[in-house]
């Protein structure tokens, strides 16, 4: 499976299996994730397509946690 296999609803993990949240859309050359925050909030956040290692039953990205939240950009 691969980047074209992703689906709203699928979970993201980090290259160790770190969950970072849910694909929340899929627009052009990135993906915006959701995750839930404090109070009950909706983080949306985005992420290159480029980050993408695999596709299983989840989204696996090559980058570790810290990596990602680093490097992702709001929504």
């Amino acid at each position: 499976m691969g980047a074209a296999d992703m689906k709203e609803g699928m979970e993201v993990v980090s290259l160790y299996g770190s969950p970072l949240g849910q694909v929340d859309q899929i627009d052009g050359g990135v993906i915006k994730v959701s995750k839930a925050g404090a109070g009950g909030r909706r983080l949306v956040y985005i992420i290159p397509l480029g980050w993408v290692r695999k596709v299983d039953d989840r989204v696996h990205l090559g980058k570790t946690a810290n990596q990602a939240r680093r490097a992702r950009q709001p929504a």
